[in-house]
């Protein structure tokens, strides 16, 4: 069996068009095509450990994004430019969520007194279910995101996501708690 040679930039903006209008067929081969171009710029912009997410991020974008290519451009540059806003939303991500955790490190750090402890099971308790599932499993029992989403019978990115948004709703819950608690004096 022979090698397909890759499209030139006319075959790809007619995979496109096929592929728009339904085309299964232009569909797997487009993918097949720009694949490598997506995964190539992933490994250089993106985050290794999220990597295959970043990739499937990409692809999802560049293949819902098909009917709005204008082709005023070449396509491959079009799927190169939304791989790396994938990549960048994922930067910005993790810094958000470098900084939130900063933000609980900073407020857990705290001399915590016995009445703090139990103000603070209360407020995990409070968690969504599966929010506090994720956070106990990583943040408290220490395990990889990886264990816990075996565990937790779920993608590790939805454990990601769920001791995320755990840590946001804990820290606006500690910021409430604290603006309504008289502050105390240091000796």
């Amino acid at each position: 069996m022979a090698a397909v040679p890759p499209p030139g930039p006319n075959d790809l903006v007619d995979l496109v068009t096929r592929s728009v209008a339904g085309e299964i067929e232009s569909l797997e081969r487009l993918t097949v095509v720009i694949e490598p171009e997506i995964r190539r710029l992933v490994s250089i912009l993106g985050d290794l450990e999220d990597r295959d997410d970043l990739i499937q991020d990409s692809m999802e974008r560049v293949l819902s994004g098909l009917p709005r290519f204008r082709g005023e451009g070449p396509f491959l540059h079009w799927v190169r430019q939304i791989t790396r806003w994938t990549c960048a939303d994922a930067t910005r991500r993790r810094m958000r969520q470098r900084r939130r955790n900063e933000q609980l490190a900073a407020t857990a750090s705290r001399h915590i007194d016995v009445g703090e402890v139990t103000e603070l099971s209360s407020l995990i308790e409070q968690l969504d279910a599966d929010r506090r599932d994720a956070f106990i499993a990583t943040q408290v029992l220490g395990l990889p995101y990886a264990e816990a989403a075996a565990v937790l019978d779920c993608p590790i990115g939805t454990v990601r996501s769920r001791v995320a948004r755990a840590r946001a709703d804990l820290i606006k819950a500690l910021d409430d708690t604290e603006g309504a608690l008289p502050r105390r004096r240091r000796a």
